[in-house]
């Protein structure tokens, strides 16, 4: 622990000190026929989506409940119109403008907070502080804060998807798990909004979409951009292909540099909401990209993805949940960590048009 990780961690002990040495230690019970729950989830697009079966087996097994979710504005697009939350608050990046969130959780009579995954020592700080008497968090996944939760489940214990370990998670104050796909409600709009946008490129009828992402959240993520390029002019030797390169925030200049490089191919960059964006990927032959959240919204379809993930660590945790339809390729280092850079770079392009193979016919060997 370097010494403003470890200065920032006394910072926040000395906070839920004076914090319970002011108010008090009084806690609220857990009322099991209709509790008041706390999700905070405030880190990525794909960490978000793993929450919603969650929240959809907590208003299945008590329709009473109140729920309250704390998200990233990331978090907002995805949770904004979920029907199973009665509450959404929205953390800005370094806990700015936490203070209200925090005067408006204590007065909702929190009992239980489930901590599934959050950056800002704020959240963590937050949960402690709103007198809920269960607060289960994920050992070794709470920057050295686990002290602040008193129920704990070790992360990827059992070699678990992120679902399943926020099941476990919700063990703790009584709901079971439920066998449910992740959920984004698609609304017509957006399902018009998608078309509308295909039909702007004016395709042939016959064509089939790929869709290709070679962005990442971190670069030791992120497989080459050479090797997309090589990739896609692979896949344009089919006649029929049309490619459509995704990207998110930031990425424009990976996006663009990558469709100009391919005969038939067109940068969609921030064009589509998320949601229009999901029902687009609904509507490609496959899908091609890195562990990243774009990938997790395809598994939302049908669609076929191919997944390129590096070390065998981010396949068992973070796959596209319950899509049947998926290939994933790792490194062939058997030495790689999770955050090891050559893990991903050294997954060949061979592998990769092995796996496309699948889904797209009528391509060279």
């Amino acid at each position: 622990m370097n010494k403003s990780h470890e200065l920032k961690n006394t910072i926040a002990k000395i906070g839920v000190a004076l914090f319970d040495f002011f108010a008090g230690k009084k806690t609220y019970p857990l009322h099991k026929s209709a509790p008041r729950i706390l999700i905070i989830s405030t880190t990525a697009l794909g960490d978000t989506l793993w929450a919603t079966p969650i929240l959809k087996a907590i208003k299945q097994q008590h329709p009473k409940s109140f729920v309250g979710v704390l998200t990233s504005p990331m978090g907002k697009q995805v949770l904004a119109g979920n029907k199973h939350i009665d509450r959404l608050w929205v953390l800005r990046p370094l806990g700015i403008l936490a203070y209200p969130i925090w005067r408006q959780c204590l007065k909702q009579r929190f009992e239980a907070v489930l901590i599934f995954h959050a950056s800002q020592r704020v959240a963590f700080l937050l949960a402690r502080c709103i007198r809920a008497s269960i607060i289960a968090g994920m050992a070794g996944k709470m920057k050295d804060l686990d002290w602040i939760a008193n129920i704990h489940y070790p992360f990827n214990k059992d070699h678990l998807h992120a679902v399943q370990c926020r099941f476990q998670l919700a063990k703790s104050i009584g709901i079971e798990p439920i066998k449910s796909p992740c959920e984004l409600p698609i609304s017509k709009q957006d399902q018009n909004r998608a078309a509308e946008y295909l039909k702007s490129l004016q395709l042939p009828q016959d064509t089939l979409l790929v869709g290709l992402h070679p962005g990442a959240s971190k670069l030791d993520k992120q497989w080459p951009e050479e090797k997309f390029i090589a990739l896609g002019q692979w896949l344009c030797q089919n006649p029929k292909v049309h490619i459509i390169v995704t990207g998110g925030p930031g990425e424009e200049y990976l996006t663009s540099k990558i469709a100009k490089a391919l005969p038939r191919a067109t940068a969609l960059q921030g064009q589509l909401s998320i949601h229009a964006l999901t029902a687009l990927l609904g509507k490609m032959s496959v899908f091609i990209a890195n562990d990243t959240g774009p990938i997790h919204l395809a598994a939302l379809n049908i669609t076929p993805i191919v997944g390129i993930y590096g070390v065998s660590e981010h396949i068992e945790h973070s796959y596209p949940y319950r899509n049947h339809h998926v290939t994933l390729i790792e490194t062939p280092l058997s030495n790689a960590t999770a955050k090891d850079p050559r893990g991903v770079k050294c997954i060949s392009l061979m592998d990769v048009k092995k796996a496309v193979s699948l889904y797209i016919k009528g391509l060279p060997e």
